[in-house]
């Protein structure tokens, strides 16, 4: 961050800012960017429709739109869309652990599972320079107004999620490409061992191949889960996954959220390496009865309602219940004005039925 008793660029655009709390660190708020502000119509000095960070950055809206004046009647063409997020799911996890138990009974190796986490992983990645005129606030001093230039990528904004996910990806991917090759000798000893597995090794394109590997790895966006056979080949993912990280120069999250044995939570699910099914955890199903019946209740905002539908595609697969059956629940938001108000405007009875 940089504090100034002025503007530090021009133009400047700031942001507001809140918090939210942390479930086992409550001492200790993650800070949110209101990247959607304004959420109502606002016009600067010169009649132009004041556009939102979130907007513009989209890939719907161009952000040259709110510089169009009256009468123009070509807008420019909307900015490329970002790329898709590919993010993993509990079903992807599942099916990895039954091939994996599967591929265990060859070498009599049970399964491990491990998860990890990340130290405000948003917080790790700084914006281009380019950015940094747009992602500022305005603090008070004294009476005196500071002026604050954010320089890293942080919670709220559109693209965050996006631009994260892709860096995981990357992350991951190193650890795949050095556990590989770690692994080379030990899986040339395995098959020496079992003919039978040799055979499945060569089935899935010989000891080089990506899909004959004894290990799998998935991240949604910070959270990532290890599916290993064998207690000793975990113990060397785990420390290449150290190494990885320690030279990337990434900071990990408290040892409460850092996980390994034969069951962790990933996703606020409870997933089992050893039986190959997933549960909800108590938590997360309180967390969800409680949102449902303040939304029956009509006391939730849009915004929570959102938070709520979230946690509720989590839950819909642990629940043996088709995706279709959410489609309904998203409605709101193919309302514009529901989405520009989402933090104060309460969940109406004609959305709730």
């Amino acid at each position: 961050y940089g504090l100034f008793s002025h503007p530090p660029f021009i133009p400047f655009r700031a942001v507001p800012k809140g918090s939210v709390p942390r479930k086992l660190e409550p001492d200790r708020a993650r800070p949110t960017t209101e990247a959607g502000a304004p959420r109502q119509l606002l016009m600067d000095t010169s009649q132009r429709r004041v556009v939102s960070l979130n907007e513009a950055s989209s890939g719907m809206t161009s952000q040259s739109v709110s510089e169009l004046g009256e009468g123009t009647s070509t807008p420019p063409k909307p900015k490329p869309h970002w790329p898709k997020e590919n993010k993993p799911t509990v079903a992807d996890v599942l099916t990895c652990i039954t091939l994996l138990t599967a591929v265990g009974q060859f070498l009599s190796e049970p399964l491990y599972t491990a998860a990890d986490d990340f130290r405000n992983f948003f917080n790790q990645l700084r914006l281009a320079p380019e950015e940094f005129w747009k992602c500022g606030m305005v603090l008070s001093s004294d009476g005196h107004a500071k002026f604050v230039s954010e320089y890293i990528m942080t919670f709220g904004l559109r693209p965050a999620s996006n631009i994260a996910q892709r860096f995981a990806e990357a992350i991951v991917a190193m650890w795949r490409d050095q556990m590989q090759e770690a692994e080379l000798p030990y899986l040339q000893q395995a098959m020496d061992r079992s003919a039978d597995f040799a055979r499945w090794v060569a089935s899935r394109g010989g000891i080089h191949s990506a899909a004959a590997q004894l290990f799998a790895v998935f991240i949604y966006t910070d959270d990532p889960i290890f599916i290993i056979l064998g207690a000793e080949r975990m113990a060397r993912g785990l420390r290449i996954w150290n190494s990885v990280c320690s030279r990337v120069g990434l900071l990990m999250a408290i040892p409460e959220k850092r996980q390994c044995g034969t069951w962790v939570e990933w996703l606020g699910a409870g997933i089992s390496s050893v039986l190959a099914v997933a549960w909800i955890t108590p938590h997360k199903l309180l967390s969800a009865l409680t949102k449902i019946a303040s939304a029956l209740a009509c006391t939730l905002t849009i915004a929570e309602y959102h938070s709520l539908l979230g946690l509720l595609e989590h839950l819909v697969f642990l629940n043996r219940m088709k995706r279709s059956i959410m489609y309904s629940l998203w409605e709101p938001f193919q309302q514009k004005v529901a989405l520009d108000r989402a933090a104060t405007i309460v969940l109406g009875l004609d959305v709730r039925t």
